[in-house]
């Protein structure tokens, strides 16, 4: 997928996890017919393979690139569900300052699971972390990449324990803006290892499990820094990102 930027801007592209094929996101900087050079890779684990850059004025492209070829044949119909969204820097600057204007009043800096258990049945609890998401400069084509399993960032994790006389199940939806925040939400069985990620639609993510098996459990609300291709001595770049959910 292919596209031109006539100015500095802020992206981020999504792809949920996909139980069927694994594969990954590269976002490429093209330099004239059939010459590009790679800014960074988002890998599919156990999460969402997520993009979030701010890149200079130029021609771009985001590839799909599929680890097997043995997968691809053996299940050669799979859809890839991808959420793009992309901002000027002078409006994603604008957008932040009008977030932190309208939204820091009440909110707190941590949150654990029992304010979100006691406290969300009377409403939605405000969590704002200033300059929590960072950025870090690139240069297209210069290896190593960067992964983005590098630019994760931990904003909440939660131990809890499901007994074993417990018909317990799980609702959580949170709220953040996509393309400034990115959140995202994911329930870890600490015995199995497995990965229960939210479904993420534009702005909203929702997690529902019916029934949780009996054992320990963590909860885990990350997001990702930004990669930049933009000169820091030209000071347009946003240096950070603050977080609001």
């Amino acid at each position: 997928m292919s596209f031109n930027l006539t100015e500095p801007s802020v992206l981020r592209i999504l792809a949920p996890v996909h139980k069927h094929l694994d594969f990954e996101l590269i976002l490429n900087e093209e330099h004239g017919p059939y010459n590009h050079k790679t800014l960074v890779k988002a890998r599919q684990e156990d999460q969402h393979s997520t993009i979030f850059a701010q890149l200079d004025e130029g021609s771009y492209h985001i590839k799909v690139a599929f680890m097997s070829d043995a997968a691809v044949l053996q299940l050669p119909c799979q859809t890839i569900e991808l959420e793009f969204s992309v901002m000027t820097v002078q409006r994603a600057l604008a957008k932040a300052a009008l977030m932190k204007e309208h939204h820091v009043a009440g909110a707190q800096r941590d949150l654990s699971l029992s304010e979100l258990l006691v406290q969300s049945g009377k409403g939605p609890l405000t969590l704002y972390r200033p300059s929590a998401l960072g950025w870090r400069h690139i240069e297209a084509g210069l290896p190593p990449y960067v992964n983005t399993d590098e630019l994760y960032v931990e904003v909440v994790r939660e131990s809890f324990e499901v007994a074993e006389d417990d018909d317990a199940g799980l609702v959580i939806e949170i709220v953040s803006d996509f393309l400034l925040s990115g959140v995202n939400l994911a329930i870890n069985n600490v015995v199995t290892g497995q990965v229960i990620e939210d479904e993420r639609r534009d702005s909203s993510g929702k997690l529902i499990v019916g029934h949780l098996v009996p054992g320990p459990y963590e909860l885990i609300v990350y997001s990702h820094e930004c990669v930049t291709n933009m000169d820091p001595a030209h000071g347009q770049a946003m240096h950070s990102f603050d977080l609001l959910l």
